[in-house]
């Protein structure tokens, strides 16, 4: 049995299976959640996929569907945010070396 994994760009046909991805995580981090900090509210999935995407695509960024004989089984987003001036790196001459 030969196993085909590929990783993919997102398609808007794989949301539902992002969604479902999402949720599992969601239930799983509220699982290891001893003290019960963490609430998964209805349609958290939903709003986290769509603020992901969105967040991607307005960054400049990707998200990229990983699946294993064409079986959607995970996912991965990022993107590079524009960094403010506090959070740009400074360069002092006198410390050079």
């Amino acid at each position: 049995m030969t196993d085909r994994i590929s990783i993919r760009e997102f398609q808007e046909n794989d949301r539902s299976f992002l969604e479902n991805l999402m949720s599992e995580f969601g239930d799983y981090i509220m699982s290891i959640d001893p003290l019960h900090r963490v609430e998964y509210k209805d349609g958290g999935a939903k709003y986290f996929v769509n603020k992901m995407i969105r967040q991607a695509r307005d960054n400049n960024g990707k998200v990229f569907i990983g699946a294993c004989d064409n079986i959607v089984v995970g996912f991965i987003a990022g993107y590079i945010r524009k960094q403010s001036e506090e959070e740009l790196m400074e360069i002092k001459k006198e410390i050079s070396g």
